[in-house]
């Protein structure tokens, strides 16, 4: 799940342009010297942090989610989901 995750999140900062200043900043700001680079530094780095969790709700390590039990009918648009349905729910798609 590791290698997703890092594709996942290099994927996200690649088209999402607008967090490269802020995560570049915090990044430069924690590892000034990447020789000298540790976990406790990484572990202080709010927005990386929030950013890689992010990314995890949205791509998670598995690319489906565990199937959900219908507990009602629904209609969403021209589909029809009856009540009892299993629905296994594709997260990558």
């Amino acid at each position: 799940w590791r290698f997703n995750c890092v594709t996942m999140a290099t994927y996200f900062y690649l088209h999402h342009p607008e967090y490269h200043e802020k995560i570049d900043q915090e990044i430069a700001q924690f590892y000034p010297d990447f020789a000298n680079a540790d976990a406790e530094a990484l572990n202080k780095m709010d927005f990386l942090t929030a950013f890689l969790k992010e990314t995890l709700r949205v791509f998670g390590p598995t690319p489906t989610l565990f199937p959900r039990q219908v507990l009602k009918d629904h209609k969403i648009g021209k589909y029809n989901i009856k009540k009892g349905t299993l629905l296994n729910i594709q997260v990558i798609g």
